[in-house]
C-alpha cells in the first residue's frame, strides 16, 4: 500500500448484462447521507473508494442538491463515454471553470465543441509533435536537473520545480516563448484561481461572481493576470505577423475541416488558456507523481539507469529512443495508474439509462472516478503496489479499466504531446539524478480541479 492510501481495496462484484428490469442503485440511506456528505468533502478519495468497497461498482450518492452516481466498472466507465455517450452532457460544474478558461476543449459542449475539436484536433498528429517537443522537453528538464546540482544536499520540493517545468513547455510549444519570467505571476493566479473554482463546485450555495466579497475579488485579479499574460501573447503575435511552427501559430491559421472558418478571436483565446493552463498543470502532477514514485523506489530507478545506460549511453534522450525504452514507458504508465491528474470526470445524465441493470435516473452526475476504477481489484492485482511490470503485457484486461485521459470522442486531445513529455522527462532525470525521499515526510494527494501531491520533498544525488 502507497504511502497516500488508507481505504480499503475496492470490491469487485462482477458487472452482468441486464436480465431483469432495472435495478435501484444502493448506496447510503438516511443518516449515512450525512456521514457521506460530511466524507466526500473531507476527503473524496477516501470516501468513494469506500462507497465502491461497501456497495459494489454502482453506488448512488444522493447528496443535496446533486443526485450523484458513483460507476466504477471498466465495462460501467465505457458505456457513459463511448456506447452510451450520447445519453451524457457535460456537467454542470465545468461551468465553474469557465470563468478562467472560457469555452475550450474542456468546458465547451454540443455542437460547437464538435465543430472546436475539428479544428484543433490535426495540431496534435504525432509528426509536429515529435519535432517540436524532443529538444524542448531536454532543454527545460536539463535546467531543472543543473537547478539541482547547485542545491547540493539540500531538500527541495519536486512539486514545485515540475510546475516550472511543465509551464516552460507550455510556453515554447504554444508561444515559442520562454514564460520563466511570467512563472511566479501565473503560479500566483493560478494558485488563487483553482481552489476557488474547486470550491464553488463543491458548494451548495454559490454567489454571483459580481458580489463583491473578498473571495472574488481576489478571484477577479487572479483571472485579470491570467487573461493578461496569454491575451498580451496572443496581441504580440498578431502585431508582429509572424509565422511560428508552435500550437498558437496553427490555432492562428487551422480551419474547420467542413465549413473553412477560422476561430474567432474569443475561441482562440479559450483554447489558448485551456491549453496553457489546463494542459501544464496535469502533466507538472503527473511528472511529479512519477518522481514521487521513483524516489520510493530505488531498485526501479536503478533498472531504470540501467536500461538507459544500456540504449542511449551518455548522450540525452530522444523521441527517437523511446520505443526502445520499455521500462520507461511502464513507469509513466504505472504512476498515471496509481495518481491519474484528471481523477474523476463528471456527465449529466440527460435521459433515464440503463448500465449493466443499474437504473440510472435522468438528471444524476454520473462520477467516473479513475481513482478507485485505477485501483478495481478485479482488474489490477495488488491495486496499491506501485509495479511498473504490471503492463509488460501490454494493456490491462477490461477495455477503460485504465482511463488517465478520459474515453471516448471527448478523449484529451493532448494524450500523446502529455505522454512524450512524461517519457521524456522520466527518462532524463533518470539518466542524471537519484532521488531520495526526505526521512519522514509523507506525500498526500489534494483531489481539487487536478490530484496534485501536496510536497514531494526530496534530494537529488
Amino acid at each position: 500500500m502507497t504511502d497516500t492510501d488508507t481505504s480499503p481495496p475496492v470490491a469487485a462484484p462482477p458487472a452482468t448484462a441486464r436480465t431483469s428490469p432495472p435495478s435501484p442503485l444502493p448506496g447510503p440511506r438516511g443518516l449515512e447521507v450525512v456521514r457521506a456528505a460530511v466524507d466526500l468533502k473531507r476527503d473524496p478519495l477516501t470516501a468513494l473508494r469506500r462507497a465502491a468497497a461497501r456497495w459494489g461498482d454502482a453506488v448512488s450518492l444522493p447528496i443535496p442538491p446533486w443526485r450523484l452516481v458513483l460507476l466504477n466498472h471498466p465495462d460501467h466507465v465505457a458505456h457513459v463515454l463511448q456506447a452510451g455517450a450520447a445519453r451524457y452532457g457535460r456537467s454542470p460544474n465545468y461551468a465553474e471553470l469557465e470563468p478562467v478558461i472560457g469555452k475550450g476543449l474542456l468546458t465547451n459542449d454540443g455542437a460547437s465543441w464538435r465543430r472546436q475539436r475539428r479544428i484543433a484536433q490535426p495540431m496534435f498528429h504525432r509528426r509536429p509533435l515529435v519535432a517540436q517537443l524532443g529538444p524542448i522537453v531536454r532543454r527545460a528538464t536539463d535546467d531543472m536537473l543543473a537547478d539541482w546540482r547547485a542545491r547540493g544536499d539540500a531538500v527541495f520540493d519536486v512539486v514545485r520545480d515540475t510546475h516550472r517545468l511543465a509551464l516552460r513547455v507550455a510556453g515554447l510549444s504554444l508561444f515559442s516563448r520562454d514564460l520563466g519570467g511570467q512563472a511566479d505571476q501565473l503560479a500566483r493566479a493560478l494558485a488563487v484561481a483553482l481552489p476557488f473554482v474547486q470550491r464553488r463546485t463543491e458548494s451548495i450555495v454559490r454567489p454571483p461572481l459580481w458580489l463583491p466579497t473578498p473571495s472574488h475579488v481576489r478571484f477577479h485579479l487572479a483571472r485579470r493576470a491570467l487573461d493578461g499574460i496569454v491575451q498580451g501573447l496572443i496581441d504580440e503575435r498578431r502585431r508582429a505577423h509572424e509565422q511560428a511552427p508552435d500550437l498558437l501559430g496553427r490555432l492562428l491559421d487551422a480551419r474547420d475541416p467542413e465549413s473553412g472558418a477560422a476561430m474567432t478571436d474569443r475561441q482562440l483565446r479559450d483554447e489558448v488558456m485551456t491549453f496553457l493552463l489546463a494542459g501544464h498543470e496535469t502533466s507538472a502532477n503527473a511528472l511529479a507523481w512519477a518522481l514521487h514514485e521513483l524516489s520510493r523506489h530505488p531498485e526501479v530507478a536503478r533498472r531504470l539507469a540501467a536500461e538507459l545506460d544500456h540504449v542511449v549511453g551518455a548522450r540525452p534522450v530522444t523521441v527517437d529512443d523511446l520505443p526502445r525504452l520499455g521500462l520507461v514507458t511502464r513507469v509513466v504508465k504505472e504512476a498515471l495508474r496509481l495518481h491519474p491528474p484528471a481523477w474523476v470526470i463528471e456527465r449529466l445524465a440527460l435521459e433515464d439509462d440503463v448500465v449493466q441493470g443499474h437504473r440510472i435516473p435522468r438528471g444524476s452526475i454520473v462520477l467516473l472516478c479513475a481513482w478507485t476504477t485505477h485501483r478495481h481489484a478485479a482488474f489490477w492485482p495488488e491495486p496499491d503496489r506501485f509495479d511498473p511490470d504490471r503492463w509488460a503485457d501490454g494493456v490491462p484486461k477490461a477495455r477503460l479499466a485504465y482511463f488517465p485521459f478520459g474515453g471516448g470522442q471527448r478523449q484529451c486531445i493532448g494524450e500523446e504531446f502529455a505522454r512524450l513529455e512524461l517519457e521524456l522527462a522520466v527518462a532524463r532525470v533518470a539518466q542524471v539524478a537519484r532521488l531520495e525521499p526526505a526521512p519522514g515526510h509523507r506525500v498526500r494527494p489534494c483531489p481539487g480541479v487536478t490530484l496534485r501531491p501536496d510536497r514531494v520533498l526530496v534530494r537529488a544525488r
